[in-house]
């Protein structure tokens, strides 16, 4: 398994000297991962994944610049094969540059006019985050880490208040790269929703105050996680 774990950085596509590779799902992004508690909180690829997030505003430890680590599955399907120009033995090998994020608002996008219009700018606008890190053709144990949602969205997103809990953010994400053997390649638009809200994921704890999460402030809580009972 390989796997690229970036948590900060700030992005179409255009045709390298060696080409282009078509959007034929050769690069694909699955599903989204689930850090698994019982190993350290890393990310393993198995047989489950989110549908959707969750996200609360109100978290302490955000300091009302709220963000969100997105974990994903990714496959390339391009076969092992040499380039006849290049010499490369691994021509299908996939170089990362670039994650392109965009937002959308598919629930309660009155609440966010109403309340952090500024916000709605997000649908107008493209996030380029660099990444760097190769997946090795024919493979789809591939695992790539990122912030999705920046401390600056998260900030813009915080005057919704309580009304936080009646919207949804869209997150839809797209991999730029290119091959070792000189194509440029893309991924398909993978769109992540993410529920808000307003104090849903602040009152836990455990007996000794640390608190059950992987990623607090996101998602749920895991009381595996508290050595000892819950308070």
């Amino acid at each position: 398994m390989k796997k690229i774990t970036l948590l900060a950085g700030f992005l179409v596509l255009a045709l390298a000297v060696g080409g282009c590779v078509e959007n034929d799902r050769s690069f694909t992004i699955i599903k989204v991962l689930i850090p698994d508690a019982a190993s350290e909180c890393d990310y393993t690829v198995d047989d489950y994944f989110r549908s959707s997030g969750l996200m609360d505003l109100s978290f302490p430890g955000y300091g009302g610049e709220a963000f969100y680590a997105l974990g994903v599955q990714v496959r390339n399907a391009l076969p092992p094969v040499p380039s006849c120009e290049t010499g490369n033995l691994y021509a299908h090998d996939i170089q990362l540059e670039r994650v392109e994020i965009r937002y959308s608002f598919p629930q309660g996008r009155d609440e966010v006019e109403r309340l952090a219009p500024a916000a709605l700018l997000l649908e107008d606008q493209e996030s380029q985050l660099l990444i760097s890190g190769t997946f090795g053709a024919e493979t789809e144990e591939n695992i790539l880490v990122f912030i999705a949602i920046q401390s600056q969205v998260g900030a813009q997103l915080y005057s919704l208040g309580e009304s936080a809990d009646d919207v949804t953010l869209g997150v839809s994400i797209r991999l730029i790269g290119s091959t070792l053997g000189g194509d440029r390649i893309e991924s398909n638009e993978f769109l992540y929703p993410i529920r808000l809200c307003w104090g849903c994921l602040t009152d836990f704890a455990c007996a000794d105050g640390s608190y059950p999460a992987c990623l607090p402030g996101q998602d749920s809580v895991d009381f595996e996680l508290c050595e000892d009972s819950v308070l």
